[in-house]
């Protein structure tokens, strides 16, 4: 399976103390047309996933909001920390996952113990251009019953959510760093899939905002998803890319 994220984390990049996730290196032009377009709607989808969590858990709701507020902890939703912003603070991070994606017991590395996700299942959407499947829509002629396993599963306890049995969209509350949980194996029929998704204050992003706000907040130490774009732009203008200079991660 595969997993993806949108926010702010640690900066590997000298000099830079905060970064805001973006696409590697090498995309098509494409591609960040489509990744520019996804982060202009990022307010709308913080937005969901914020009425979503208050509606199900208020206490934890409040409690994620709360400590932004406290912290001055950006959302994943605000993708400059450049002068005002429309984006309320709340979770720094997203992450998604598709395409039958599973892993092994574990905690989560995060600061509070609040964590909140939604499933659905999506259709892939074949291009007429090059006949890949790389856009989604809702699965509007099918259900989670059409992918088999892929339960969420808290295993010290014996339960979980199994999605087989579920219809529509599915939300999930969950204690990420105190219990151990889950993702099972599964399999989806061709053009088919499952997205996960979660939003959670980890520990090393809230961390890493942090020491850029005790360090004078300075502009030159953080590193954009607009950024991210205008530099994979100049490189692809220039045919390659710098000499000495890695891949952006």
């Amino acid at each position: 399976g595969k997993m993806y994220a949108a926010g702010w984390h640690q900066s590997m990049e000298a000099g830079k103390g905060l970064t805001f996730y973006a696409p590697k290196l090498g995309i098509s032009p494409e591609s960040i047309c489509r990744f520019q377009a996804c982060i202009d709607r990022f307010p709308m989808v913080a937005q969901l996933y914020a009425h979503g969590l208050c509606t199900l858990f208020p206490a934890g709701g409040k409690a994620v909001v709360d400590y932004a507020i406290d912290k001055s902890i950006p959302s994943f939703a605000d993708t400059n920390l450049d002068g005002p912003s429309a984006a309320f603070p709340f979770a720094n991070s997203l992450t998604i996952t598709r395409d039958d994606f599973s892993n092994y017991q574990h905690r989560d590395r995060d600061e509070i113990q609040i964590a909140y996700g939604l499933w659905w299942p999506a259709a892939y959407v074949q291009t007429p251009k090059d006949g890949k499947y790389t856009y989604y829509q809702l699965h509007k002629d099918g259900d989670h019953s059409d992918i088999k396993g892929g339960a969420f599963l808290w295993g010290e306890y014996g339960v979980g959510v199994d999605f087989q049995r579920c219809s529509g969209l599915v939300e999930i509350y969950w204690r990420g760093k105190v219990d151990f949980h889950s993702t099972m194996a599964s399999h989806s029929p061709r053009g088919v899939t499952r997205f996960g998704t979660s939003v959670q204050l980890t520990r090393k992003g809230t961390a890493a905002v942090a020491r850029h706000w005790k360090n004078g907040g300075l502009r030159k130490r953080i590193v954009t998803a607009n950024d991210r774009l205008a530099k994979i732009q100049r490189i692809e203008n220039h045919g390659h890319q710098p000499k000495g200079k890695g891949k952006a991660h």
